[in-house]
């Protein structure tokens, strides 16, 4: 519980959480939080956290705009307690909770969600799953992007619709969907065999490895590609099921990443168990961000351990580099026959080999150190 945080029993203890803040005002701040006022519209289910959800929303749209291919699912965060829309899903590790629609880039960037709370979430005379696929892609309609969606969401109905708004559709299909072709639906196939119709662009195809599997595509044709597995079997595919396994998996990456480290505690307050889950998405995706623009590597638990440490003030502590040095007489560097790591570069947590060596310090197992020439010479003889 949150009271073991400023605990002074030595198998808690750490000063870190009193430094930063006192048991009661962490307290009485989280008892008081609250995201609305009392003028607003409480005709809503969702009023509590609408506001925190549309400014993430619209600071996300702000500052990226995505690439061609788009994800789209459902995600779902765990709640036990009552709630008017909670909802049952047993597919999902969670099973009860919080279900919502999102839209994602295939590497898990979270473009686009909103809170399903109930049937009159969203309205269409086209049916629930058309509604929500044009509520989330309101903002990339006309602009030739690539959706994928999995059996729910996905009919030829719908892939009509989106690529007359310029829209392209990947996914699986059910087999019940009004406007399916009969024979490709009805059609009994052996291992390996394929058959498929085409009507305006709209790709209906059926396949079948160890089961029948039914697409849909406005955006491929009905040829097959190579696949090598694991083991290094080389086997055809349809190029839309290639495609499909590419860049469906945006959501549970996002889930996953988010997953792994979560904010969220046990709480009476639904919202405020969201509030937490929000701010775990616009980390994972500000870490996103952060890789892509600066070009680095920096994994998702470095990354919020730096965003910690800058809101306490606190400074990294550099390891010291431990080595035998001899100062009795001047270091100089010398060139090695065979590449050596940089012991320097090391430190930094950069991968980084050199020619050369100091002519006098030696590591603890008389090998020489391997040193870039110029900085990385100098800082490392100013250590002592």
């Amino acid at each position: 519980n949150f009271k073991s945080y400023w605990s002074n029993d030595s198998l808690y203890y750490h000063p870190l959480f009193g430094q930063g803040m006192c048991r009661n005002r962490f307290e009485t701040i989280l008892r008081c939080l609250k995201f609305y006022d009392d003028t607003c519209d409480k005709s809503s289910r969702l009023h509590k956290i609408e506001q925190v959800m549309n400014h993430l929303i619209g600071n996300i749209q702000k500052v990226y705009y995505p690439g061609e291919n788009l994800s789209l699912d459902e995600g779902l965060l765990l709640w036990r307690g009552r709630l008017q829309f909670r909802q049952y899903i047993p597919l999902k590790k969670a099973k009860f909770g919080i279900k919502t629609y999102e839209l994602c880039t295939p590497d898990g960037f979270v473009l686009n969600f909103f809170i399903y709370c109930g049937k009159d979430t969203v309205h269409n005379e086209n049916g629930h799953a058309y509604s929500v696929v044009y509520k989330l892609l309101q903002n990339y309609l006309g602009k030739w992007h690539t959706v994928y969606m999995d059996n729910y969401y996905n009919s030829v109905q719908l892939a009509a619709s989106l690529y007359g708004n310029k829209t392209k559709v990947v996914g699986t299909l059910r087999k019940n969907r009004r406007g399916n072709p009969k024979f490709v639906v009805e059609k009994k196939l052996k291992k390996g065999e394929s058959i498929f119709a085409i009507n305006k662009n709209i790709l209906v195809q059926k396949w079948k490895d160890k089961r029948e599997v039914l697409t849909i595509s406005t955006k491929h044709n009905a040829s097959f590609q190579d696949v090598t597995s694991k083991r290094g079997i080389i086997t055809k595919k349809p190029s839309t099921i290639v495609d499909y396994n590419k860049n469906m998996s945006g959501i549970d990456r996002s889930d996953q990443m988010i997953a792994y480290y979560s904010s969220p505690r046990k709480s009476l307050r639904w919202y405020i168990k969201f509030f937490f889950h929000i701010m775990d998405i616009a980390i994972w995706n500000s870490c996103w961000l952060y890789n892509k623009t600066e070009s680095t590597n920096m994994n998702y638990l470095q990354f919020r351990n730096e965003i910690a440490r800058q809101l306490l003030g606190i400074s990294r502590i550099k390891k010291a580099i431990s080595l035998i040095h001899n100062n009795e007489r001047n270091h100089c560097p010398k060139k090695l026959s065979k590449r050596v790591r940089c012991r320097v570069c090391s430190a930094r947590k950069v991968r980084k080999d050199t020619f050369f060596a100091c002519d006098t310090c030696k590591t603890s197992t008389g090998k020489p150190v391997g040193l870039c020439v110029n900085e990385c010479f100098k800082l490392f003889h100013l250590i002592k």
